[in-house]
């Protein structure tokens, strides 16, 4: 018996961190939005095809903008404060962000040349990190095996209760 309720426990805590919520964006189209909730991962296509273009991506700040990717020569280099979670695939154009976090949130905007440094595009969009709803209540999976679990002990010892009033022994 022990040993299922530690499966149980077990298997609620590798759910509740298998669970991950992804949110893809299509910068290219009209939307120039784009809003993940914290924690999650975010995909948002900048170009259909980033191979033989040198970018640049940079995070709009007030009076200043941070690099946080450059493309060129077709190899990748993102800012240390992005690396760990942070990808950009060149052949599909696409950013990976996962872990997304409430700082990530801002303007954003792409430039793209071809490789003799002649312009091609610029692309700007908003990342919009949705914060907690406060209306929500969040409950994890090893909270309601340990619920589950308290109501299977109680149900065990009511059901025996009557047995230790009446002097019958249980049977094992």
């Amino acid at each position: 018996m022990e040993q299922f309720l530690l499966l149980l426990i077990f298997a609620g805590t590798t759910c509740a961190l298998s669970i991950v919520p992804e949110t893809k964006c299509d910068a290219i189209q009209i939307i120039v939005s784009c809003a993940p909730v914290p924690g999650a991962t975010v995909y948002i296509q900048l170009m259909t095809n980033a191979t033989g273009y040198v970018l640049e991506f940079n995070k709009n700040l007030p009076g200043h903008d941070i690099k946080v990717f450059i493309v060129k020569n077709g190899k990748v280099k993102i800012r240390e404060s992005y690396r760990n979670r942070t990808e950009f695939f060149i052949d599909t154009g696409t950013l990976k962000i996962t872990d997304v976090e409430e700082d990530d949130a801002g303007q954003y905007t792409l430039k793209a040349y071809k490789p003799n440094g002649e312009f091609v595009q610029m692309l700007s969009f908003t990342l919009n990190v949705k914060g907690k709803d406060s209306r929500s209540i969040d409950i994890s999976i090893p909270a309601v095996v340990g619920v589950l679990i308290l109501i299977l002990v109680g149900c065990m010892v009511w059901k025996l209760k009557p047995c230790r009033k009446t002097g019958y022994e249980t049977l094992s």
